[in-house]
């Protein structure tokens, strides 16, 4: 009855959003790959592949937003925390710390930045090939032809680690002909500089290339105020000589791509695509701010040059030399520093057999990380960590899909996963002095390694009922084996227990756990007309499970308390799409409903230092998403978009409390509170957006462009066990741009802005280690943006 119930408050809800639409002209930026439709002023078709072969965005039931190159370029988007402000109820946290690196969350479904063991349940799919790595997203956006946003579980087309959607990034591939060019930018409030190229074109008759670069360089935003001074715990003998660099956070990056196109003959071809990158920077906590009381403070020693606001200041101050000696991975004069290296190769091979076709996607990913980091967030190195990251991952699909002229069809595939993952955390948790044996003052060594091993098979049945009514259904089956062997090589003989009681020197906690799933989908489509569809779709989805990897390693861990299980979806969602008014006018209509069991949540532990991963019980979305978009004349047009979405734990009985929070708070013994009926971190219960473009000639060879985009989201928490005073108020962006640029798109000058209003908002925030009582870190994202930028093609 409650289920009824809602699907009927979801048709009204749904229905009044529409009109509200309506009214305001409005439209989401869903334009991905465009197909020209005759039509002047009518708009262009989108082709997404959603279902893993070609569509178009009217016809698919699936909810997406496609994001094509011109929805990036509009705000010079090269990187995807900028996802967030273009497609609705996508949350995009920056890298923490030592954790596993960029975060997204998909209607408040979504893992934390912070562990290293907890892979996103939002993951990347670059050019098919599927990436659970945060850190690897920051390589990915340049050169990028589209964007899909797939939003809810997409186990049967995207397998494991999709229970919240999946972001799908497809790269701009070689031309049929000669075409090269270059753009080049600059941002003045965080000096950031960038230079991107590429070159592409036939080397043969059935043989094509392009090659893409881009190298950047930031200064930072942050201004870093931390000075030379004197440690209070260690005294004189250890100078501490204040910030690594004024600003933060900075660095430089580099990456290419190289995409190679082989067609020997109409019924075969097939992709290489190689990607490289390096990253050289401060640090990832150098970016972050302290949130708290007073001063920040760390075992009681008040910074001298912190403060507690959130202001784009911080005070974070590298390690005195004398502290690093026989400290693997740390810097050398101990300032902070953090390298990640990346390679990717994928091989997509298809042979067309008559009426099927057989695909193969091949890929290597080899991804390196090392940092050394202050992890008080002060001027004091008492926390301080050098965590490092080798990951190796080999994936292989093979699937066959048909295209017959009957009523039915059908994909049939399999897949395999095999990763291994070495990590550190060699680590200082409070100075206890120098070890006489081996020289170190640092606290422990400690390794890890992690592995894994997916076998999955899937398909799917499409039986065509009536030339305009489509059922669909299919099943993916998964079987996956993880394993952990995690120790400390090493413990400093004058590190108290008392402070932490470490597990000792060479004693190992060894895990193994096998998990399978069947995650089956079905949806019927009807298509009333050519260009509009009504769906309703059942889904499910899985995340596997595995063992995390504290950065401490206490004695009182074992086998059970690191060990995580899967994390399962399942629910629905029914949606109207249509292009109306001579394809003027497109808009999109869908209501969702998903439960998810075994929440996979990361908290910090302030006994220990560390992230922990524990299953919440259960929790549960379900909400209306409308959009619109209205070529109102043949030079403007108008966007909006407009989503409510109640995203509440049903039961979580042992989460842990936060800072401070009494029994009258809900605290039972200091220790647990239960969560059911309240919000998920990161997952506001109201976003919309609306916006503009204008494009008009003002020359016969000169256009101008003006754009502009105003986002709102509502209040929501940023920490996973829901503390109030970190927690984000309802809060408005502002985006503009201006340029100008020739009819043909030989060049172009823009002026753009982000940002504009200025607005400090977070997207994560976490317990402060060491820090007094009532005081958190908090991720707070980029302040307003102001740049030029220029392009030229040949």
């Amino acid at each position: 009855m409650k289920h009824v119930l809602f699907h009927r408050k979801t048709l009204l809800t749904t229905s009044r959003i529409f009109a509200v639409l309506m009214v305001v002209t409005p439209s989401v930026a869903c334009y991905a790959q465009s197909v020209p439709t005759g039509d002047d002023r009518g708009l262009t078709d989108i082709i997404v592949t959603a279902r893993k072969r070609t569509e178009t965005l009217i016809s698919v039931p699936v909810a997406v937003t496609a994001l094509g190159a011109a929805d990036l370029n509009r705000y010079a988007a090269s990187d995807l925390s900028k996802i967030s402000q273009l497609a609705p109820q996508v949350i995009v946290t920056s890298p923490s710390g030592g954790g596993q690196g960029t975060g997204f969350t998909i209607r408040g479904i979504g893992s934390s930045t912070a562990e290293v063991g907890l892979e996103s349940s939002v993951p990347i799919n670059l050019d098919g090939v599927q990436q659970s790595r945060g850190r690897l997203a920051i390589f990915s956006m340049f050169d990028i032809a589209q964007v899909e946003v797939l939003k809810g579980p997409q186990a049967l087309f995207f397998g494991k680690n999709s229970p919240a959607g999946v972001i799908s990034l497809q790269s701009s591939g070689p031309t049929d002909s000669f075409h090269a060019g270059i753009m080049a930018g600059y941002e003045f409030v965080a000096d950031e500089r960038y230079v991107e190229a590429y070159i592409s074109g036939p080397i043969t008759s059935n043989l094509k290339a392009r090659l893409a670069v881009r190298t950047s360089e930031i200064a930072g935003w942050v201004r870093n105020r931390s000075t030379a001074t004197v440690w209070p715990i260690a005294g004189p003998g250890f100078p501490l000589p204040g910030a690594s660099s004024k600003r933060a956070p900075n660095g430089h990056q580099v990456t290419g791509r190289l995409t190679v196109e082989y067609e020997p003959t109409p019924e075969f071809d097939a992709t290489l695509r190689i990607l490289a990158g390096k990253q050289r920077g401060d640090s990832d906590t150098s970016g972050e701010e302290t949130l708290c009381a007073g001063v920040p403070a760390t075992y009681g020693q008040a910074d001298p040059t912190g403060d507690c606001r959130l202001n784009r200041i911080g005070s974070i101050g590298g390690a005195s030399p004398k502290l690093v000696q026989n400290w693997p991975l740390a810097s050398q004069d101990g300032s902070q520093f953090t390298r990640t290296d990346v390679f990717i190769g994928g091989l997509t091979m298809n042979y067309k057999l008559n009426d099927v076709t057989l695909t193969s996607v091949s890929s290597f990913t080899q991804l390196k990380y090392i940092a050394f980091d202050n992890f008080t967030f002060t001027s004091f190195p008492d926390i301080f960590a050098s965590p490092g990251e080798n990951n190796k991952t080999y994936t292989q699909e093979l699937r066959a899909s048909s295209n017959f002229d009957g009523p039915l069809n059908f994909m049939l595939g399999g897949y395999y996963e095999q990763y291994k993952r070495r990590n550190t955390a060699n680590s200082m948790l409070f100075f206890v002095g120098q070890d006489p044996a081996t020289g170190r003052y640092l606290s422990y060594l400690h390794p890890s390694v992690n592995k894994g091993t997916t076998y999955s098979g899937f398909g799917q049945l499409r039986w065509a009922i009536l030339d305009n009514l489509e059922l669909s259904g299919g099943v993916r089956f998964s079987s996956d084996r993880r394993s952990v062997n995690t120790r400390n090589d090493y413990v400093n003989p004058l590190f108290s227990p008392a402070i932490i009681d470490l597990l000792p020197a060479g004693q190992s906690i060894i895990g193994k756990q096998k998990d399978s799933n069947w995650s089956p989908e079905a949806s019927l489509a009807w298509h009333p007309t050519k260009d509009s569809t009504l769906y309703i779709a059942y889904k499910s989805g899985y995340k596997a499970g595995g063992f995390a990897n504290p950065a401490v390693l206490a004695q009182n861990y074992t086998t059970a308390n690191i060990e995580f299980n899967p994390e399962k979806a399942k629910g629905g969602e029914a949606g109207y799409k249509a292009e109306l008014f001579d394809r003027t006018l497109r808009i999109e209509l869908t209501g969702y409903y998903y439960t998810f069991s075994n929440l996979q949540l990361s908290s910090f532990e302030n006994t220990t230092f560390s992230y922990f991963i524990k299953n919440a019980g259960k929790a549960r979305t379900k909400g209306v998403e409308a959009s619109a978009e209205w070529r109102a004349t043949h030079d403007l047009t108008l966007r909006s978009a407009l989503a409510y979405n109640r995203a509440r734990y049903v039961s979580f009985p042992t989460s842990a409390c936060y800072q401070q929070q009494t029994a009258a708070q809900g605290c039972v013994g200091g220790v647990t509170q239960d969560l059911a009926g309240k919000p998920l971190a990161r997952a506001p219960d109201w976003v919309a957006s609306v916006g503009a473009t204008y494009d008009t000639p003002i020359s016969r060879s000169l256009m101008l462009g003006l754009s502009a985009d105003t986002r709102y989201s509502s209040s929501y928490f940023t920490d996973p066990v829901l503390s109030p005073i970190p927690k984000q108020d309802g809060f408005f962006l502002l985006n503009a741009a201006a340029r100008l640029y020739t009819r043909d798109e030989t060049w172009e000058l823009s002026l753009i802005g982000r940002n504009l209003t200025n607005k400090i908002y977070i997207t994560e925030a976490q317990d402060m280690p060491g820090g007094n009582p009532q005081s958190w870190v908090a991720q707070v994202e980029r302040p307003r943006e102001i740049l030029v930028q220029g392009k030229f093609r040949f």
